[in-house]
Order: structure tokens, then C-alpha cells, then sequence
């Protein structure tokens, strides 16, 4: 009877002691845990600033050099470029796989507490205290709620990366296709003056 009597206090206790907490931390505390949106958003929104100016230089460098036909220039800037694709396609695929595991991780964390919840809520309920289990079961449940909204928000979010670079990606190709052309076009006209000069003579 002590026995039963004890661990049904410790069992109080602990729910007693775990809605303390869960009322300074609310449930956004617990799954918004993730790396602080705003910081990581920072640093991409500078590792992007740099990646793009970097990108203008060298695509203005390898305009210049084909206006002059250098061609050592030429394969210099194309080589530095293709290097840039290279480490924003590897900064994307790093970032995306490092916040997933986060993720992750954070997601099973919280599972796990909402487990232990409806645990305690269970031996509540066999110590007699049915209103407390209620309440506690009631608790796991708007967890759960909240969790499985912060899941879909960051599918959303994950959804919405891919697409910005993406977009990122069409119009740097759309980009070098126009200088492409302006080339092609200068080239034509510099023909076109040749030719008619030449028939002139």
C-alpha cells in the first residue's frame, strides 16, 4: 500500500513538475527548436549576395574577354565559373541534408516526450487520479497537433528552397543564353561591315 501510495506521488510530481515547465515553454518552444530560422536564413542570404556578385564579375570578365577574343581569358573565366556552380550546388545539397537531420532528430525527440506524456497520463489513471490523467493525455494531444503542423510547415519550407534555387538556376542560364546572343549578334554585324566594305572596294 506505501508503495503504491509512493510512486503514485512521484508520479504527481513528475506530471505536476512537467506542466510547470510546459507552461514557460509552450509547445512552439519545443518544436521551433530547429536552428534559429533567422540566423541560417542570414547566412544564406550572404552566401547568396557573395555567390551572385561573384557570378557578375566573372561573367562580365568572360564577355569582355570574348568581345577581345582572348581566349586563354576566356577558358579562365568559364573554368571559375563552372568552379562557382559547383560550390553553390554543393553549399545547397549540404545545407538542405544537414537541416534534415536536425530535423529529424528534433522530430523524434518530441515524439518521444509526447510518449512519455501519455505514459505518465496512464499511471495517473491507475493511481486514481483521473482528472490529472485527463489533462495530461489532453496536454500530448495538442503536442501532437503542434508537432505535426511544425512537420508540414517545414515540408512547405523545404518545398519553397528547392523552387527559389530553381528559379535561381533558370535565370542564370537565361542570363549567359542573352549574353550568348548579344555575342552571336556583335560577331554578325562586325561580318556584315567587313562584307560591305569589302564590296564597296
Amino acid at each position: 500500500m506505501l508503495k503504491s501510495t509512493l510512486s503514485a506521488f512521484l508520479i504527481i510530481l513528475f506530471v505536476v513538475c512537467w506542466i510547470r515547465i510546459d507552461s514557460f515553454f509552450p509547445p512552439e518552444a519545443h518544436a521551433d527548436t530547429q536552428t534559429s530560422p533567422s540566423d541560417s536564413n542570414e547566412q544564406d542570404r550572404r552566401f547568396l549576395e557573395q555567390y551572385h556578385e561573384k557570378q557578375f564579375d566573372l561573367e562580365d570578365r568572360l564577355h569582355k574577354a570574348r568581345q577581345a577574343k582572348n581566349e586563354r581569358e576566356v577558358e579562365k573565366a568559364e573554368r571559375q565559373l563552372q568552379k562557382l556552380h559547383r560550390q553553390i550546388r554543393e553549399h545547397h545539397r549540404d545545407h538542405s541534408h544537414d537541416a534534415h537531420r536536425d530535423r529529424e532528430q528534433q522530430i523524434d525527440q518530441h515524439k518521444h516526450r509526447i510518449q512519455k506524456m501519455h505514459l505518465a497520463a496512464e499511471h495517473l489513471e491507475e493511481a486514481g487520479l483521473s482528472k490529472l490523467a485527463d489533462q495530461v493525455h489532453r496536454q500530448a494531444k495538442q503536442q501532437e497537433i503542434h508537432l505535426r503542423e511544425q512537420i508540414e510547415r517545414a515540408m512547405h519550407h523545404e518545398h519553397r528552397s528547392i523552387s527559389h534555387h530553381e528559379t535561381h538556376e533558370l535565370l542564370h542560364q537565361l542570363r549567359n543564353e542573352v549574353r550568348e546572343l548579344k555575342i552571336e549578334v556583335q560577331e554578325l554585324k562586325e561580318v556584315i561591315s567587313d562584307r560591305s566594305s569589302d564590296s564597296e572596294e
